[in-house]
């Protein structure tokens, strides 16, 4: 079910060469392996795991969604295509949450 819903996202973040960025508002905080994002326009918070956690601190607007699967991939040695995969969903649901933006 998730992934049928984040299916139109996942094209359109996939389909330019978009660079996501952290937004202002969002906080993250640091709890062991994990990552808490504190979104203070809605009061919520959200955790990361440590791989989620990776790839966010990498989006910081300097790098393609396909880079930050290339340091993914590398960093936990798994194939490029898998990487990139993983990391479209995970950007296309942080967008949806409104938590980056991809420019």
């Amino acid at each position: 079910m998730m992934l049928a819903t984040a299916a139109p996202v996942l094209r359109r973040v996939g389909a330019r060469p978009g660079r996501p960025r952290v937004c202002a508002a969002v906080s993250a905080h640091p709890l062991d392996d994990e990552l808490i994002l504190y979104d203070e326009r809605t009061g919520e918070a959200h955790l990361l795991n440590y791989t989620g956690a990776f790839v966010w601190r990498l989006c910081d607007g300097s790098r393609t969604v396909g880079q930050v699967a290339r340091l993914a991939a590398a960093n936990f040695g798994i194939p490029h295509r898998q990487a990139l995969a993983d990391v479209r969903e995970l950007v296309a649901m942080l967008n949806d949450a409104n938590l980056i933006f991809v420019r």
